[in-house]
Order: structure tokens, then C-alpha cells, then sequence
């Protein structure tokens, strides 16, 4: 348990923070201060109006002995110490669906329980064997989305620390019971202190209770000074020709439309291979850096795929269109896009199709045309407009049923 006061992120290497001098054509900007790693405020969830809770229930037994509750008997996924089933409780703005339950679909026996020789080493099987000495088996539970809550900074969090059970175990923002260490990063702006170009910042690293030096070159940064709020309306009208996914020729298809960090889905269709969705699918809130003149000029690619349901077994990826919404950086100007229509590619092993979407989403808008050479899997007829929120927006347009999704 015994870790220097400074050191690397594993917590091995002794690191004094006052011991770091800038390499030669680099300088320190400012003085050592807090900063911890951003995507520990991300919990598993974020981007989902919907999510799976689980835990990990665990056994163990001596050889030819019966099964008893596990010295850690509450774990996740990869083993680390969880909280009890029943002392999970939803974050703010959600609630429970269902009770928790058994999760029978995996390779499991009639009770959910899988087995191995040994916890630490995996190997998972559903068939009880003499030689196992430890199963576990995952209850889940579901829970929705019932209100948008901005998670509130606390002072916890200014101070920057994250905790896990042990070192070398998963670190997270939330202190939980079964914590036993803590770290928090501390950064140091590093600048160039010529104007010509200087050689790459590498710090040599020794510990001193060891011979050997590590070469390390720290992370570069991309600091924006200008960031704005945006929204997204998808206008997800129809698709045509579409790849058949099931023996019937036909397709039971749904679009997945992907925007930055965020996503959401249609409904489904039944048994057709030209369905009509009428949905529009909107995008709030959206934190984007830059000024918004370079966005309206390069904005982000919208990303849409096509998959076909199966009742058993996982979707089948029918195709991706890529697309490029429509900038309004005075909402009260604004006037709603012309439905479009934008071909799918699948990215098979066709020379002309693989990379297709990569390739025309790193273009110029007056590059990106319609390129012949694509083989054909199907057209959406949409559109999509990007609203700059500097004043109050427009009302959607509704769909057939008069809701805006």
C-alpha cells in the first residue's frame, strides 16, 4: 500500500513535482494546479435515455465442499468490488423500470450462474464442474432517463481527487465504501519560448531507487478560447431500396443517427424495404468549440446507419449515409432545409466503397458530390439544420402524428 507522495499515474515511480525542469526551447506558463481527468465524469450512461444497470453476484467453495457467499460478493464486469444489489440507487433524473432480474441470456445454466477454476483468471463456462471453485452470475435492472439534470460541481470534485479499491483497479470520480486510495493529477502548462520550431518536450525520468531512465513526452493539448451551445433537428423522412436483411427479401429497418457524442434511432419498420419514418429527432444542448463562423463553414458531420432488427441475434448493419446539416447562426433568419437525398455505402470490400464515409467526411462542403463509382445499397430522403442558440428557436416541425421527438 506504501506510494510515493509523487509519481506517475501507477503510482511506482517516484516523481518529484518541484524535481521537473522545461526541455530547451520550452518554458512553464504558470504554476502547478489541479487537474483531473475528464472522462472520469462520464459515467456509463451519459448520452443514453435508457441504460442496463448490473452487478455481479459472486460464490466460492472449497473442493467438494458447497457454495457460499464470496468474500467480495458484489462485483462488476471485470471483478472489481461493487456496491450490494440492493444499495444501488439511480442517479438524479432517473427511475426504475422493472425489479432486478436474473440475466438468463448469456451462456449461463437455468439459474444465470457461470463457472471457472479460479475469479482472477476468467475462463467463464456455464456447466458445473468438481474442479470449480468459483461462479457469479449478473443481475440487471433497467432504468430511464425521466428528467435532464446537469450534474452540479461539488467541492469534492474542485479538489480533484479519484478513488478506486486498490492501485492498479479502475479509478472513478464518486468516492464509494469499498475505496481504500486516492490520486488526483496535477498538470503544468508547458509553452514554446522561441518562435522557431523547438524540439519535442522530452523529460528524462529516473527513479532514484533504480538505474533505468524513461524517456517521456508529454500530451499535447488543443486549448479553445470560444465555445457555443447548439441544436441538431434531424428531419428522418424516408429510406428506399433498401438491402434485404431477413430470407422473406424484406428488412425490418430502423436508423441509427449519430451527431458528435450523441445518438438516437427511429422507429422500426415492418417487412419493407422502403420505409417511412416521419420522425424529427433533436439534438439539444450541444457544447461545441470554435467560432461559430468556422462552423458554419465546416460544421460536423451527421453520421446515419441503417440496420435491419432481428428478434435473435444482433442487427444487421444495411448501410451509412453521411450528411451535412445545415448552419443557422441567427435562429430568427432561419428557414427549414429542402428534404435531400443521400446514398448509402456499406464499406464492403469493393475498392470504391471501403472508406467511403471516412473519406467524404474529411472534404470540403463544395468537395463533397455525388460520386458515381459508389455501389448502391439503398437512399434516405432527409435533412438536417444546425441551430446556433444565441435567441429563442423556432418550433420544430412535427411529424405525421404531430410529435416532435
Amino acid at each position: 500500500m506504501t506510494r510515493p507522495k509523487w509519481s506517475d499515474a501507477g503510482g511506482d515511480m517516484l516523481l518529484p513535482r518541484d524535481g521537473f525542469m522545461p526541455p530547451d526551447g520550452w518554458r512553464f506558463d504558470g504554476n502547478w494546479f489541479v487537474d483531473p481527468e475528464p472522462s472520469l465524469f462520464y459515467e456509463a450512461d451519459a448520452g443514453h435515455s435508457t441504460y442496463l444497470e448490473d452487478v455481479f453476484e459472486n460464490e466460492n467453495r472449497l473442493p467438494a465442499g458447497s457454495w457460499m457467499p464470496a468474500l467480495t460478493q458484489w462485483t462488476d464486469v471485470r471483478g472489481d468490488p461493487s456496491q450490494q444489489r440492493d444499495q444501488i440507487v439511480t442517479p438524479p433524473g432517473w427511475e426504475w423500470n422493472d425489479a432486478w432480474t436474473v440475466d438468463l441470456n448469456r451462456a449461463v445454466d437455468e439459474e444465470g450462474w457461470e463457472y471457472c477454476v479460479e475469479s482472477t483468471l476468467g475462463g467463464y463456462g456455464p456447466v458445473d464442474k468438481l474442479y470449480h471453485l468459483c461462479r457469479r452470475r449478473r443481475w440487471v435492472r433497467p432504468r430511464t432517463m425521466v428528467e435532464k439534470v446537469k450534474a452540479q460541481q461539488t467541492e469534492a470534485d474542485k479538489e480533484g481527487w479519484e478513488y478506486a479499491p486498490l492501485f492498479g483497479l479502475k479509478f472513478h470520480a464518486r468516492e464509494r465504501k469499498m475505496d481504500m486510495v486516492r490520486r488526483r493529477r496535477w498538470h503544468r502548462k508547458l509553452v514554446m519560448s522561441t518562435h522557431s520550431v523547438p524540439q519535442l518536450p522530452i523529460f528524462r525520468l529516473k527513479d532514484p531507487d533504480s538505474e533505468v531512465v524513461h524517456l517521456s513526452c508529454p500530451k499535447m493539448y488543443l486549448v479553445h478560447t470560444m465555445e457555443q451551445q447548439y441544436q441538431l433537428r434531424a428531419y428522418i423522412y424516408q429510406a428506399r431500396d433498401l438491402l434485404a436483411g431477413d430470407k422473406t427479401g424484406f428488412s425490418d429497418p430502423y436508423a441509427c443517427v449519430s451527431f458528435l457524442n450523441f445518438s438516437q434511432r427511429t422507429e422500426r419498420g415492418r417487412a419493407t424495404l422502403c420505409p417511412t419514418w416521419d420522425q424529427t429527432l433533436l439534438y439539444d444542448d450541444l457544447t461545441i468549440h470554435g467560432d461559430p463562423m468556422f462552423i458554419l463553414e465546416q460544421p460536423p458531420q451527421v453520421i446515419i446507419e441503417v440496420f435491419d432488427h432481428d428478434t435473435y441475434g444482433e442487427p444487421e448493419f444495411l448501410g451509412r449515409a453521411v450528411a451535412t446539416p445545415t448552419v443557422h447562426l441567427d435562429p430568427s433568419k432561419a428557414h427549414p432545409p429542402p428534404l435531400q437525398w443521400f446514398k448509402f455505402s456499406k464499406g464492403d470490400n469493393d475498392s470504391a466503397a471501403s472508406g467511403w464515409g471516412r473519406e467524404r467526411a474529411y472534404l470540403k462542403p463544395s468537395e463533397r458530390g455525388e460520386l458515381s463509382d459508389r455501389p448502391y445499397h439503398g437512399e434516405l430522403l432527409a435533412s438536417f439544420e444546425l441551430y446556433c442558440k444565441v435567441s429563442e428557436l423556432p418550433f420544430p416541425a412535427a411529424d405525421e402524428e404531430g410529435c416532435a421527438f
